[in-house]
């Protein structure tokens, strides 16, 4: 991004195998989501809750999701 000061990305990789592995990203694309960290960590939370109500997710992944989230500063 041409003039830009500071970035921070968050990435997230979910893996249902049960297999621990390292995980490599070999190209990214960032996008701006939301401009405010508290909108940001709410529409983390909700897809938490969407993954968790699928079964998709464990009640600790969602809330490691959110709490990751919550640290992070939202992206901005």
């Amino acid at each position: 991004m041409r003039g830009t000061a500071y970035i921070q990305a968050f990435t997230l990789y979910v893996d249902f195998s049960g297999y621990v592995q390292g995980v490599y990203f070999d190209d990214l694309n960032l996008q701006v989501l939301v401009k405010c960290h508290d909108d940001s960590v709410l529409e983390i939370a909700l897809n938490a809750l969407k993954l968790l109500e699928a079964k998709s997710i464990t009640p600790a992944q969602a809330v490691a999701m959110v709490n990751q989230a919550a640290k992070s500063g939202g992206g901005q």
